[in-house]
């Protein structure tokens, strides 16, 4: 995969371009790996986030249609931050949800490693051998970035602590700029 960028400490930030995280969303099996895909590509969650979301928050009925929810989110350290929802997403997850007959209190009854290989066998299915749930994390830093996010912004969605760990996007947005300028200029 070319999209990595080696850090100090020999430190490797892996990434998926737009085009492959489109295509990471055709490998989905069925709803739940649908709405697992999704959730993740468009909120930058943490897997052990993901696992532990409340199907309460869920209800078709309190979220109207075509409108954004927030929901937040108890994150590492404990801190507290807000994720977003698309339509879409939300879309997504009431299509799984119409399907579960069971009582269990979690948005997705798995386990984290559950999670880990929806992920992977999803990449698989699309021809991408190496995928996992903190490279999509990595994906949706570095496509806020892209996109004109501040970094600030981003260290709030992903909900980092210190400005310094937001800062490891930098080079790959830096990194996709000495791309361009390459093409541009050889």
């Amino acid at each position: 995969m070319k999209n990595k960028i080696t850090m100090s400490k020999q430190r490797i930030i892996k990434f998926l371009t737009p085009e492959q995280i489109e295509l990471l969303l055709d490998g989905a099996d069925d709803k739940r790996d649908d709405a697992v895909l999704q959730i993740l590509v468009t909120t930058g969650l943490r897997v052990h986030e993901l696992a532990g979301l409340p199907r309460d928050h869920f209800k078709e009925e309190a979220h109207p249609e075509g409108q954004t929810c927030e929901f937040p989110i108890i994150g590492k350290g404990g801190r507290q931050r807000v994720v977003f929802f698309s339509p879409a997403v939300l879309g997504a997850i009431f299509e799984y949800l119409r399907g579960r007959s069971d009582g269990d209190p979690r948005l997705f009854p798995c386990t984290i490693r559950t999670i880990q290989n929806i992920v992977s066998r999803c990449g698989k299915n699309v021809g991408l051998d190496e995928v996992w749930p903190h490279m999509i994390r990595h994906s949706f830093a570095s496509g806020l970035l892209r996109n004109g996010a501040s970094l600030n912004s981003v260290k709030e969605f992903l909900g980092h602590s210190n400005i310094a760990t937001t800062s490891i996007y930098l080079h790959t947005s830096n990194k996709e700029l000495k791309d361009i300028h390459e093409k541009m200029f050889k």
